[in-house]
């Protein structure tokens, strides 16, 4: 006899929970054995030994006729009371749940039975196996073990999943506790096969056969052949390796296969892979046809000094001989790729035909599907201007004059390729194709000698032309503008002739103000009115010829400082009532306000400090904290870094915004300003 002392009862309970499991009940048929009639509690200990004894309690257990346990061998009860009963563990249980056949219908447990029987190998066999057969282990309580590993693969064998089920449905075809049987997994290679029971049990080494390619049927191959491979077990095979290029195939003969060379096969080793992923090498070495091209036969050529020389047009029909011409895959001219449509290759792959696209340039390179590159020379010529002749409309004189505009014409439909020109270091100005035999230009007026004529085409490149010679424009011209200036504002400006201007104008609007500094010099007045706001020519005039300038100036209005001062909102921590109603005197409906800021660290902002977009926020209130309605989702603007160009931000002030701005003072500013993650530097505007 022992005596439990009363402050050491809660540990040796919880010491015995832990050999007992929970056994909730469910019922085949709720009528037939309702829940409150056959409860069982618990059973247990577990695991427990095959062979030992495992004890049910319950409610009530009195009609329990038998318990059926997982391999489907049934034990009578012995009761002890109603509520209690014990069996036996046969030798031949399998762990899982256990059924009570009662005289009222079945009751399963939700806990599986677990044994504590340690996992015995005996042994295996064969030690080398294909995928899909069948290998046999022997040993001791084998249905213990909870998987089964073939190296890095693993079969479950007390699946708790569907598709843990379902793995083992396929591979598991026999388990008892003394014979496991499963069909190799293709997945598998060579490797250690051992049984999970808690810590791995090593049966040994189980070899996985794999294909043994012997011959190939060629080795000076195009890409597009097939190529068949012999030997033994190929039917394993699931990719075909040339180099780098992977062809995958479905097994389905033994003994060969039958395998197109795709096109980005490359030169070397041809290997067959199974679907463990494991590569055997065919020891075949194949060489693969390489397209060739010829030498270009040119159609035109011209003769300077003694020298020949041969080229293409834009726009001519060229045509590409050599042999295998069907393996290229993409067809460059110069720096231009042609699109599949652009070119043709004959039926018999021995010639590729096209129309030399208008950003072609010279030299050929195609490329096959395993990037192998073949080039060879063509020079290409964009335009012909050496036939062309020169018309002037300079009134009717036959001469050059800065401003004139001249026709250049030719009879060989090539012109139509140009697209823009340059005197010397100056473009031209209103380039126009005319029609495939013409263009014109007009000389800028402030061109004065004799430069070289360059020809710019659809390539990019640029041809040049002969020598053209200018006389200055006889009119007053503009040479140099400002590309910004402000209402009210002072430019000056640069040209010619300059001492014959006798009226100035910007989008039709005079300018009653100037001053001629010298016959290439001027200085303008901007007029402070908003109609003179535009971004547009400047028209000098001597009363008998009108001459814009060649770029167009943009006049805004002038930028006020309303404050210039700096302040870090922190985030949200700063109130800054900056904004006194005089500050606003000025400030009308439609007037642009700009407010410069600098984005802070991202730790001061309360964004993910992982987003590395710089978010910040600016809020604004009036002066009685009420949220002015000018900004779109109500008085906050927002964005990342990025959003703040310039180094400001700014909006137009609405009508709602101005009378908020002349109104609500009552707390001593009429503008709040809230916000995280900006520095504000400066507020001004533009009226």
């Amino acid at each position: 006899m022992f005596t439990i002392y009363k402050k050491h009862l809660s540990t040796l309970a919880l010491l015995m929970l832990m050999f007992w499991v929970s056994a909730f009940t469910s019922c085949k048929n709720d009528d037939e054995a309702p829940q409150t009639y056959n409860f069982l509690e618990s059973f247990g200990p577990c695991p427990i030994a095959r062979g030992g004894e495992l004890t049910f309690i319950g409610a009530d257990l009195s009609s329990v006729q038998s318990v059926e346990f997982p391999g489907g061998e049934t034990v009578t009860p012995t009761f002890i009371s109603s509520g209690k009963f014990t069996v036996k563990v046969p030798e031949s249980a399998l762990p899982g749940n256990l059924i009570l056949h009662t005289s009222n219908g079945d009751i399963t447990t939700l806990s599986p039975i677990g044994f504590s029987e340690p996992v015995e190998v005996v042994s295996f066999s064969p030690q080398e196996q294909r995928p899909g057969s069948e290998v046999t282990i022997t040993g001791k309580y084998l249905s213990n073990a909870t998987y089964i590993n073939i190296g890095e693969v693993k079969i479950p064998l007390q699946p708790i999943s569907d598709d843990q089920k379902a793995i083992f449905d396929k591979y598991v075809t026999s388990l008892t506790n003394t014979e496991l049987k499963f069909k190799v997994p293709a997945e598998a290679a060579t490797g250690d096969l051992t049984l999970t029971d808690g810590k791995p049990v090593l049966c040994g080494e189980l070899t996985v056969t794999l294909p043994k390619p012997t011959e190939v049927s060629a080795t000076n191959l195009k890409a597009g052949d097939v190529i068949t491979i012999t030997g033994q077990d190929l039917d394993l095979v699931t990719k075909v390796v040339f180099n780098d290029a992977v062809v995958d195939v479905e097994p389905t003969n033994a003994t060969s296969i039958a395998v197109k060379v795709p096109a980005e096969a490359k030169d070397g080793a041809v290997a067959v892979v199974t679907a463990s992923g494991v590569s055997v090498d065919t020891k075949a070495e194949i060489t693969l046809v390489k397209p060739v091209i010829n030498d270009i036969e040119y159609i035109r050529s011209e003769e300077n000094d003694g020298k020949i020389t041969y080229y293409y047009f834009l726009g001519d029909e060229l045509t590409i001989t050599g042999s295998d011409l069907d393996l290229i895959t993409s067809l460059t001219l110069g720096d231009y790729t042609l699109e599949k449509s652009e070119y043709t290759i004959a039926d018999d792959n021995n010639s590729i035909t096209l129309i030399i696209p208008k950003k072609a340039k010279s030299g050929i390179k195609a490329v096959t599907g395993n990037a192998t590159e073949v080039t060879t020379d063509l020079n290409i010529k964009p335009i012909d201007v050496s036939g062309a002749y020169w018309s002037y409309d300079t009134n009717g004189e036959k001469k050059y004059i800065g401003g004139g505009k001249v026709v250049i014409t030719a009879c060989n439909n090539l012109l139509n390729y140009a697209v823009d020109a340059r005197i010397g270091d100056e473009p031209v100005r209103d380039f126009k194709v005319i029609d495939n035999n013409s263009f014109s230009f007009v000389v800028p007026e402030y061109i004065n000698g004799t430069q070289q004529l360059f020809v710019k085409s659809t390539n990019g490149e640029e041809t040049q032309v002969w020598n053209i010679a200018v006389e200055e424009c006889p009119h007053p011209y503009l040479s140099k503008i400002p590309k910004s200036a402000i209402l009210g504002g002072n430019i000056f400006v640069e040209g010619g002739n300059l001492d014959k201007v006798t009226s100035v104008s910007i989008a039709g609007i005079n300018i009653p103000v100037y001053s001629v500094a010298s016959k290439n010099g001027m200085f303008i007045n901007i007029p402070g009115t908003k109609s003179v706001a535009t971004n547009d020519y400047i028209i000098v005039s001597d009363g008998s010829a009108n001459v814009s300038s060649a770029t167009k100036i943009n006049i805004t209005l002038a930028e006020v400082t309303l404050l210039e001062q700096t302040q870090d909102l922190g985030i949200w921590t700063v109130n800054w009532s900056v904004f006194p109603q005089d500050l606003f005197k000025d400030i009308t409906v439609g007037s642009t306000i700009k407010i410069y800021v600098s984005v802070n660290d991202l730790k001061h902002s309360k964004k993910d400090e992982d987003d590395e977009s710089g978010f910040w926020q600016l809020q604004f209130f009036d002066g009685a904290w009420g949220q002015y309605t000018a900004f779109d989702g109500g008085n906050n603007i927002n964005g990342p870094a990025s959003a703040i160009t310039d180094g400001y931000i700014s909006f137009t002030v609405n009508e709602s915004f101005y009378n908020s701005l002349q109104t609500n003072t009552n707390w001593g500013g009429a503008i709040i300003i809230q916000g995280e993650n900006l520095t504000v530097k400066k507020i001004s505007f533009i009226p």
